[in-house]
């Protein structure tokens, strides 16, 4: 199947920029012109040329300037404006996670600052550097809200991902929207993705119960489709094992599956009428003649509910890698404080080489429940079943070589906290209201 024109047209067009804001505190009043372009300056040296924008050209804006770094082709501009009130934005994610004072200073902030750019080939690489321009103008940020994807980011991660030497997750890079009734299936679908050159991601008709998995197999999706690129209509892709998945322009997914719970025409308002990319499992056709060969991604959840091979690219392998080993000594420190916590689990990712490296790659990357840490070793039991390492097998406990460690996550009532997002858990953990304390049985 070939790409519709309207897709092609849609693709080949120049990528809409990305804007992010940072809210300042209540009583700070923003930087003058002059100051903001030394931060940036002493941030980004001396080759930083800088232009000014008269009238600004940014809504609410008080000065704008435009910027470019001549050695790495970088152009991007950034400006301070009045603050947009909280209530009239979309938000979603780390705001559950603010503090009722952080929740106050939203909304009493006065002033914010922005820093727009549009993604070239490397999206995670641009908006990375889009958070360290950000966080050189706004030092002090209450939070910061992500325009091209709804997105709310709490200024802990704003400032841990600024400063790491691996760049965020793809999953940073978009928002997943479960539009429902209470409690029938709904529609999923992505914000975010348009501004790196690719189509925002649906899913048609999923039930409540089933929004989580299917929300992780989107999330492998989407980070596949960014390394690899768009497979053409139609054609079958694999993006893990026994997971292969097809996609179909939405005008033509209605015709051959009509939703029944949201993503109809009635839905295809400014923004979710563009050019996108619903997902489904191959079908058979009836007799190899009737129907429309397509079946919904449930068909994938006992795939998903087992302990499923998602394909990772290897660049993405080494970011978690980088990203779990510099944030390690604090993953050490929370399980000191909390390992013997019946509300936290901690959970470790090791990598270990496989007996086939054909059929499964040089390393097989396997979950382990902590039970404590010592200098370079992890006494850990094996979640998951693997698939090509003899030695392991689930529900065995041993002792493991940190050195084998390629993520980790934590699991507590008020999250799932990774290394990218340990700085937020730490946060909510030093700010937690008397009653947040006795729920997680602080």
């Amino acid at each position: 199947m070939t790409l519709p024109v309207r897709y092609r047209q849609f693709l080949d067009a120049p990528r809409p920029p990305s804007p992010m804001w940072a809210w300042l505190p209540a009583n700070e009043e923003p930087p003058t012109a002059t100051a903001a372009m030394t931060a940036l300056t002493q941030r980004f040296g001396p080759g930083l040329k800088m232009e000014m924008s008269s009238p600004p050209i940014a809504p609410r804006a008080i000065w704008e300037f435009s910027c470019a770094l001549p050695d790495d082709g970088r152009r991007f501009s950034v400006w301070a404006m009045h603050s947009e009130k909280v209530e009239s934005l979309h938000l979603q994610h780390d705001h559950q996670v603010l503090s009722p004072a952080e929740k106050d200073a939203l909304s009493t902030s006065a002033w914010s600052l922005g820093v727009m750019l549009v993604f070239g080939d490397a999206p995670l690489e641009d908006f990375h550097f889009q958070l360290r321009a950000l966080l050189a103008l706004a030092p002090t940020a209450v939070a910061a809200f992500d325009v091209s994807a709804y997105r709310l980011h709490h200024a802990q991660w704003l400032k841990e991902s600024a400063q790491s030497a691996a760049p965020p997750s793809p999953t940073s890079l978009f928002v997943m929207h479960f539009v429902s009734d209470a409690g029938k299936p709904g529609w999923i679908h992505t914000h975010g993705l348009d501004r790196c050159g690719r189509l925002e991601l649906e899913l048609f008709d999923i039930t409540p119960e089933a929004s989580r998995l299917l929300s992780e197999l989107v999330n492998s999706t989407a980070a596949f489709f960014l390394e690899q690129g768009l497979p053409a209509p139609g054609t079958p892709v694999e993006v893990g094992r026994e997971l292969t998945l097809v996609w179909l322009p939405w005008e033509q997914a209605l015709e051959c599956r009509r939703p029944k719970y949201g993503g109809g025409r009635a839905d295809r308002d400014e923004v979710h009428g563009n050019p996108t990319a619903v997902l489904f499992a191959p079908g058979k056709k009836l007799f190899g003649l009737f129907g429309s060969g397509l079946d919904s991604v449930a068909r994938h959840l006992p795939v998903l509910e087992g302990s499923p091979i998602l394909y990772v690219s290897n660049s993405h392998t080494r970011r978690m890698e980088v990203l779990s080993r510099e944030r390690l000594p604090t993953l050490k420190a929370l399980f000191g404080k909390l390992g013997g916590n019946e509300h936290f689990k901690f959970l470790v990712k090791l990598g270990y080489p496989t007996a086939d490296p054909a059929q499964y790659g040089s390393r097989e990357h396997i979950w382990f429940e902590v039970h404590s840490f010592g200098a370079e070793h992890v006494d850990a039991t094996c979640i998951n079943q693997p698939h090509s390492v003899p030695a392991l097998r689930e529900g065995l406990r041993g002792l493991h070589e940190l050195c084998l460690i390629s993520d980790w996550t934590i699991f507590c009532p008020v999250g799932r906290f990774d290394a990218e997002r340990v700085g937020v858990l730490m946060h909510v953990l030093e700010s937690a209201p008397a009653e947040l304390r006795t729920q997680l049985g602080l």
